[in-house]
């Protein structure tokens, strides 16, 4: 039986993938990068449903607590909840020690979540003779698996055109703002993991008197997003979605900004809308940063549209924001 520990983590991730498509899964996106946090493929299942699956290639056995254990079970119900009837998948390397398939079970109690352990694994792998000698003699000979899995991997379609078109399609107004957060937040959640952590969606205030759209926790170590945590003293996200046929103005920039709150490390925010700000919104923009510095960045449509295509094209879906943030402060004066 091939041993799992024997494989790099994108070695392990790209055969999870084959064997998904072997149980009938259709792959709608892969990993974007190693050891990447929030769900590493989104499938459609053999009936139809969306189901998101994170993979972890870890040792349990060198103690990894049960912290980090509920981290991963929180953060991968968050995104299936993005999805009506959406199921979840946690792929691991090893088998569960009794500890960890306790707290596990414990943290995926009535929730839509499955589990593939090492030995899950082991037995799929155990009933297809071709693949078990593939990963036995790569490993036999020190050679990388990563190219021999890609050709059963490269037809998987990519979501880029998929959720562009779906945003396009979607009708301004009333009668469709909640499928409107949920498809902006499906996108945002696409473009910029791993670096943003899954959203809580629709999070009420300590107070119980508000409710924020989208707040994405920012996990990551590595620039761009690890310098907005920084220069902005931020841990968090906040992402707000007006689906008005009409230029948002000085009110919904308002609407963001009490959201926006020191103690809460949150004074970062997004404002998503279907065109351009109005005026008023830019003048409100300016007097939230110069006044309270609370940083809040206007995204269109077609700025949804280019971050998309970007993450498609392994590209920095950040540049659409970081080019704003630069004419913003540019044109700041006294």
């Amino acid at each position: 039986m091939a041993d799992l520990q024997m494989l790099r983590h994108d070695e392990f991730e790209k055969l999870v993938g084959v064997l998904l498509k072997r149980t009938g899964h259709r792959i709608l996106s892969e990993p974007s990068r190693p050891g990447s946090r929030g769900p590493d493929f989104e499938t459609l299942s053999p009936d139809g449903r969306h189901v998101v699956v994170e993979v972890k290639h870890l040792n349990w056995a060198r103690g990894i607590g049960k912290s980090a254990i509920l981290q991963l079970a929180g953060d991968l119900e968050r995104y299936r909840q993005q999805y009506a009837g959406a199921e979840a998948l946690l792929v691991l390397s090893e088998p569960l020690t009794s500890e960890a398939a306790q707290a596990l079970a414990k943290a995926t109690e009535n929730t839509g979540i499955a589990v593939w352990d090492g030995n899950a694994v082991l037995s799929q792998i155990a009933s297809q003779p071709d693949l078990q000698r593939v990963i036995q003699s790569s490993i036999s000979s020190k050679e990388h698996l990563e190219s021999k899995f890609e050709e059963l991997m490269r037809d998987a379609p990519g979501r880029a055109d998929e959720l562009c078109e779906k945003l396009r399609g979607l009708a301004c107004g009333r009668d469709t703002w909640r499928e409107y957060e949920r498809v902006c937040t499906e996108i945002l959640t696409y473009v910029f993991t791993p670096d943003l952590a899954a959203p809580d969606i629709q999070s009420r205030s300590d107070d119980g008197l508000d409710i924020i759209d989208a707040v994405f926790p920012i996990r990551s170590n590595h620039a761009p997003w690890s310098l907005v945590r920084a220069e902005y003293r931020t841990r968090f996200v906040v992402a707000e979605f007006k689906n008005y046929c009409d230029a948002i103005g000085q009110a919904q920039v308002e609407s963001i900004a009490q959201y926006l709150w020191r103690p809460a490390q949150r004074f970062f925010g997004l404002l998503v809308s279907r065109s351009a700000p109005s005026s008023n919104a830019l003048a409100q923009r300016r007097r939230k940063w110069l006044d309270e510095e609370k940083c809040i960045v206007f995204l269109t449509d077609e700025d949804l549209c280019e971050m998309i295509q970007l993450k498609a094209a392994k590209g920095q879906p950040f540049d659409v924001i970081d080019l704003q943030l630069e004419d913003f402060f540019r044109s700041l004066t006294p």
